[in-house]
């Protein structure tokens, strides 16, 4: 059984000019070159996600501790005043070289994919409801352990997919943030707390802390299977953080398997 729960999001802060400067992307995508790219830039994410290359781990979290608590002191961070579902809403092109393996019927101008960002209950990786398909290593997990346990925070969210044939959630977000995708229309009663661009891609995440509204994707995700798409290695350290009942979840963002902008 898949337990989802609402929770207080850590985001950078809307009121800072150029958020999207201190933005990077996702740790482990990150060679020398572009490291040395966003590290130069002193309040970006990189300094709590992403470990140097040739720099001992040791050091890194300690160094990533450092920034967090600066980040949080100097208001870069914030946590959100209420717990809630969060719709992570991601818009983006496919370059020429991606769009040409694609059916030319398929193609599209551009892509509009919805996450459902929530914090998961942890269990062991392919016993249940939360299957994986890669293989981990064990210096990988233990830097991820050792961030979140010393941290005491997911820095970003494992992502993974399940089916839904009838779309149900995808619709309730669309409703709710009154847009039919690829359409974006932002209303004044839903705005998102956090909209920037990063390579070419924009990212959107919106509250939903309505508990009707919160019941309801609860159910429909109960009875799903999880599959693990990127964030195994972080799968795994927090399956260790909950058999040390240091943390019982974990966050996600859930996409639907079946959604034409999952690409």
């Amino acid at each position: 059984m898949v337990e989802l729960r609402p929770f207080k999001a850590t985001i950078l802060n809307p009121r800072m000019e150029n958020v999207s400067e201190l933005m990077c992307p996702v740790y482990d995508t990150i060679d020398a070159s572009q490291y040395e790219h966003y590290s130069g830039r002193e309040n970006n994410v990189i300094h709590v996600t992403t470990r140097k290359e040739g720099v001992a781990e040791n050091e890194f979290v300690a160094h990533a501790k450092r920034a967090l608590n600066r980040f949080f002191r100097n208001r870069i961070l914030i946590e959100c005043k209420r717990p809630a579902f969060y719709v992570y809403g991601l818009r983006y092109r496919l370059s020429e070289e991606i769009k040409a393996q694609i059916p030319a019927k398929e193609q599209r101008e551009s892509y509009f994919a919805f996450g459902l960002v929530a914090l998961v209950k942890v269990e062991e990786l392919n016993e249940d409801s939360i299957v994986g398909h890669e293989k981990t290593f064990e210096a990988s997990t233990r830097e991820r352990y050792r961030l979140m346990k010393e941290c005491g925070m997911n820095f970003s969210p494992i992502t993974a997919e399940y089916t839904m044939p009838d779309h149900a959630i995808n619709r309730i977000f669309e409703d709710y943030l009154r847009f039919i995708r690829p359409e974006l229309k932002i209303v004044d009663d839903r705005k998102p707390v956090v909209d920037v661009e990063l390579n070419g891609a924009r990212h959107l995440l919106w509250e939903v802390s309505d508990e009707e509204l919160v019941g309801k994707i609860q159910a429909l995700m109960r009875d799903k299977t999880i599959l693990i798409l990127d964030g195994h290695h972080r799968y795994t350290a927090s399956y260790l953080l909950s058999r040390e009942r240091e943390a019982e979840y974990t966050l996600m963002m859930l996409l639907e398997g079946g959604d034409r902008a999952l690409l």
